[in-house]
């Protein structure tokens, strides 16, 4: 079955840009790295990346701090800034 192949090489960029990623029978294997790639693909195709190069410093300093509340707070923060 060529989607069984299709899924054992690794998710080829050809085959996700044809639409031939079966998400549903990604699932019934339980195979984390087919759910994995199919996700990649679809973050790279985006027209804007998810974290912003403008807010990249504020990203970096959100994540450094060592404890958890302080890190949602700080990640939080950036958050409201990249929505508005």
């Amino acid at each position: 079955m060529l989607l069984i192949n299709f899924f054992f090489c690794s998710c080829n960029q050809a085959a996700l840009d044809a639409n031939m990623a079966d998400l549903g029978f990604a699932l019934e294997l339980r195979d984390v790295h087919i759910i994995a790639g199919i996700l990649k693909s679809y973050l790279r195709e985006l027209p804007d990346p998810v974290l912003s190069h403008a807010l990249y410093e504020e990203w970096v300093n959100a994540v450094k701090s060592s404890d958890l509340e302080t890190r949602l707070h700080a990640l939080n923060e950036v958050r409201a800034t990249f929505l508005n």
